[in-house]
């Protein structure tokens, strides 16, 4: 399972990786909610967990965020979040799609038993998502060089 860790506190995000990597889990993470936002348009994430609020997103609008742009609609989402939020604003974020919420501080233990219970796609399925994605962003590379030498051999 492939997760992408967004958080502003560098410790978390380190100590996280370091331990859900030794449970087995592929870590990406990021201390920079723009810098996140964009990880998730080029790879595919089977977790995203969230912290809120970020530099320059104050309460909530960092899901707010992600709810624009599809995210929550798309990927399993888990808010970790120091933040006191209400069960009536937690409903609604999950009729949005947030898929669950972690408050902070949490037990390391609370978070694992979150991931496991995450229906999770096939091994197979997975590789070879990734494989088609591989493959493809090497063709699109290969046809941008190629488009470059084209470019070259025709102009003067």
């Amino acid at each position: 399972m492939k997760i992408l860790i967004i958080d502003d506190n560098e410790q978390i995000t380190l100590l996280f990786s370091k331990i859900l990597t030794a449970k087995g889990y592929d870590v990406v993470t990021s201390n920079l909610f723009n810098e996140g936002l964009g990880m998730l348009q080029k790879e595919n994430f089977d977790v995203v967990l969230i912290d809120a609020p970020m530099p320059g997103y104050e309460q909530l609008n960092t899901i707010h965020e992600l709810d624009k742009t599809g995210v929550l609609q798309s990927h399993k989402v888990i808010l970790f979040t120091g933040l006191k939020i209400s069960n009536s604003t937690i409903m609604d974020l999950r009729r949005k799609g947030l898929y669950s919420y972690l408050p902070k501080p949490s037990e390391v233990e609370k978070l694992l038993h979150e991931l496991s219970s995450i229906p999770s796609i096939k091994n197979t399925e997975l590789t070879e998502k990734r494989i088609f994605e591989e493959q493809t962003k090497k063709k699109l590379e290969d046809l941008r060089s190629n488009l470059s030498s084209l470019k070259l051999k025709l102009l003067p």
